[in-house]
This record gives C-alpha cells, sequence and structure tokens, in this order.
C-alpha cells in the first residue's frame, strides 16, 4: 500500500511540473527595446585647408588722384582737381591654402571689375577750364595669404601682394588725354571667412591697392601729368572649397 501511495505521490509531482513548465512556455517573452545612442560627428578639422574659388561683389572709394600740370621741362602750371573714383564692382578669385596646425598660408589671384568712375570740371582760369574723367577697367592682384583657425567653421587672415590696373584717361582743356594706361601697386588687407558646411563658406574683406605714378604726356601742347591712384576696397562674398 505504501508503494502505491509512492508512485501515486511521484505521478502527481511530475504532472504539476510539467503543467508548470507548459504554462511558463506560453507567457510571451517580454523585451526590452534597444537605446539608440545618436553619433555626433565632429567637425572637420583644417576645413579650410586645400583649393578654393569663389565671388564677390564690393564698393571702392578713396581712390584720390591729384590731377595737377606741368611743362615738359617740370615747371608747375597749377592743378585742375581730385578725380577720386568710386563705385561698385564684382570678383573672381581663386588660391590654395596648406596648413601648420590652426594657421594657413598660400598664394590667391584676385581679379575685380566694374564701374569705379569720377569725373571733375574745372573752370579755370588757372591753368585752364578743364572737363577730365578716370575709370578704372579692371584690377588684378597676385597675393599671399596668412590665416588663422578660430574655430572648425571660422578662420582670420590677412594678406599682403603685387596689383595690376588698366585706368582709362579723358581730359580737355589744360590738358588733352585720351589714353589708357596700366598701373603697378602694392595690395594689403584682412578679411574672414564661415564654413555653413565642409564645401561653402560666407567671407568678408577689407583691401587697400596703392599705385605708382604713371606720367601722361599731352600729345600736343606737351602739358604733363601723373596718374597714381590709392583704392579703399570693402567686399562681401563666397568660397567653394574641393
Amino acid at each position: 500500500m505504501s508503494i502505491n501511495r509512492y508512485i501515486i505521490t511521484s505521478a502527481v509531482a511530475v504532472m504539476v511540473a510539467a503543467s508548470g513548465a507548459s504554462a511558463g512556455g506560453l507567457t510571451a517573452e517580454v523585451v526590452e527595446p534597444a537605446v539608440v545612442v545618436p553619433v555626433m560627428s565632429a567637425p572637420v578639422a583644417n576645413r579650410f585647408a586645400g583649393g578654393y574659388v569663389g565671388g564677390a561683389i564690393s564698393y571702392s572709394f578713396g581712390g584720390e588722384d591729384r590731377l595737377g600740370i606741368h611743362t615738359p621741362t617740370g615747371t608747375y602750371v597749377g592743378d585742375v582737381g581730385d578725380l577720386e573714383v568710386s563705385g561698385a564692382a564684382g570678383s573672381l578669385f581663386g588660391g590654395y591654402r596648406w596648413n601648420s596646425g590652426k594657421w594657413l598660408f598660400g598664394p590667391e589671384l584676385n581679379v575685380r571689375f566694374g564701374d569705379i568712375t569720377d569725373d571733375l570740371d574745372y573752370p579755370g582760369p588757372i591753368p585752364a577750364a578743364t572737363n577730365a574723367s578716370s575709370e578704372i577697367s579692371w584690377e588684378a592682384a597676385i597675393r599671399g595669404t596668412v590665416g588663422y583657425e578660430i574655430s572648425p567653421t571660422s578662420m582670420v587672415y590677412g594678406f599682403v601682394g603685387y596689383t595690376r590696373s588698366e585706368v582709362d584717361y579723358v581730359t580737355t582743356g589744360a590738358i588733352n588725354l585720351d589714353e589708357t594706361v596700366s598701373l603697378d601697386g602694392v595690395t594689403a588687407g584682412f578679411g574672414g571667412e564661415y564654413a555653413f558646411n565642409d564645401s561653402w563658406a560666407l567671407r568678408g574683406e577689407y583691401a587697400y591697392s596703392g599705385y605708382g605714378k604713371e606720367e601722361l604726356i599731352a600729345p600736343a601742347g606737351g602739358r604733363v601729368t601723373n596718374a597714381s591712384i590709392e583704392l579703399h576696397t570693402i567686399s562681401v562674398g563666397v568660397t567653394y572649397s574641393f
């Protein structure tokens, strides 16, 4: 009798255990959702190093050019006034920058063209009533730049270089000229860039251009004047890096 009771008790225990296992198997497993950690891409180091091209709009002013008259032997005759050329222009530029840490350096070619002009009417009498006009057709500069990266998206720079311009002179009266001259000079200035992304950046700049004197001799009458121009230019543009 005790053996039968033992067998029955064991069978019941096995059935209860099996029932518990089956019940557990029917319970859906709860899966915790995976936590997605956003990956932040670090700013590109030395964003401003490499090749670049761009364009800008600018305004030039302060181009004082005194129109003084002399005889061929150098005797001063008198002044008829100042040609203070100014006006808006557009420019195209391109260059390359190497870097050493946060410092950048390299060459740039900059070409500017537009409507930079002035004219004057001198009533006389000494040396004579005179009408004059001056227009800068274009400027081209080759300059060396040195920059410093303030942050991964911004930099400042300075530059100095050689510049050349073509100027149209027309005067009648005390001296009669209709001539196009090329002037050589120096340019210097500073600017900054702010990068929107890895390719495009906004650029602002100030430039000074000073040109040497060019002697202009009237074909009739032999009177002489000197063409000499200084310019201050402020520009805003964009650069594309590659």
